[in-house]
């Protein structure tokens, strides 16, 4: 399989782009002329410089290609309306538009389950997509619509994939971040604490990208990936603690004040015109205070997923490579 990875030198790119590489398979990297390839390169990857909004450098990548991973997006809780539409919405149509142009038959588009917008309960791949009015969220949703959109039109084979919270090595905002308000003691708990972490470790959605990219099942489908441990944010974070050998959080906040908060501080990093986002947003609100499970059994009957790494484990392996590649908190 000749596969082209976009977003290759991020979390889930490099990820995925590793796992064809193990499987001997043909990959290419679209990256921008920025990004950090030496680690791609030395893995015998091909390199190809490009950007999600030069249509020209995507159907150059494009071509010869048998399938294309789209990981590439603008993720987070930090940036404009625009960013956000931009690396997510247009840059979408562009890569798809680019695979029409190069005859690539087959696309594996990595979404999110933040395209439910952060529902309760047990959310299938039947359960409504919901626009909440906030820039990550949507704008996750629109490119789907717009993936299915010209699916329809040019008939090419496309798997949407729904990963719930992704963790794991190569991962510098989540996990980093998390031990960063621990190692501080500004660690706190939204809520009760019992709702369920929907975590997923970044090696099994990248399993699950190449396994949908060659199993006819797949073709036309949506699947959530996720654990399926149900690990509360308790848990996570006393666990979490403990290998840090910190104190775990004992503060427990209402989620509407944290929300309030959140906005509040928003407004005020905005006006400063801060490049980072502040200690507490709403998206990351919204994040900790939901309380759903993200059924996997679509992806178990139809594809034979299996998780393979749970939480402990998990955050052993994220933490030993943080300390190797000199990660800190951030």
């Amino acid at each position: 399989m000749r596969a082209l990875v976009t977003g290759a030198s991020g979390f889930i790119g490099r990820l995925i782009s590793e796992k064809l590489m193990a499987a001997n398979h043909r990959v290419r990297a679209l990256v921008r002329k920025t990004s950090k390839v030496g680690p791609l390169k030395e893995s015998g990857i091909e390199i190809c410089y490009g950007d999600l909004s030069d249509f020209a450098s995507l159907k150059q990548a494009g071509s010869g290609i048998d399938v294309i991973f789209h990981s590439a997006a603008h993720v987070g809780d930090w940036g404009t309306r625009d960013e956000f539409y931009q690396g997510n919405v247009v840059g979408t149509r562009n890569v798809i538009e680019a695979l029409v142009a190069a005859g690539v038959p087959r696309l594996v588009h990595i979404s999110s389950v933040a395209v439910y917008g952060r529902q309760s309960g047990i959310i299938k791949e039947t359960t409504a997509r919901r626009k909440i009015g906030e820039p990550y969220e949507d704008t996750k949703t629109e490119a789907e619509v717009v993936a299915l959109d010209l699916a329809n039109k040019h008939r090419f084979a496309l798997t949407i994939v729904r990963p719930s919270l992704i963790y794991g090595p190569y991962d510098y905002k989540f996990v980093p971040r998390l031990a960063e308000n621990l190692r501080k003691k500004r660690m706190m708990i939204i809520g009760s604490g019992r709702n369920i972490a929907p975590l997923v470790y970044g090696e099994d959605v990248a399993d699950f990208a190449v396994l949908a990219a060659s199993h006819p099942a797949a073709i036309g489908e949506t699947f959530n990936v996720s654990s399926g441990e149900p690990v509360s944010w308790n848990e996570f974070l006393v666990t979490l603690a403990e290998r840090l050998n910190a104190d775990p959080p004992k503060i427990h906040l209402p989620a509407s004040l944290m929300y309030a908060t959140g906005a509040v501080m928003e407004t005020l990093w905005k006006m400063a015109g801060a490049k980072k986002p502040p200690m507490i947003t709403r998206f990351a609100v919204r994040l900790l205070a939901a309380d759903c499970r993200y059924d996997i059994s679509k992806a178990e009957k139809a594809l034979g997923y299996r998780p393979k790494v749970f939480y402990k484990e998990g955050l052993l392996r994220t933490l030993a490579w943080m300390h190797k590649a000199g990660v800190p908190a951030q």
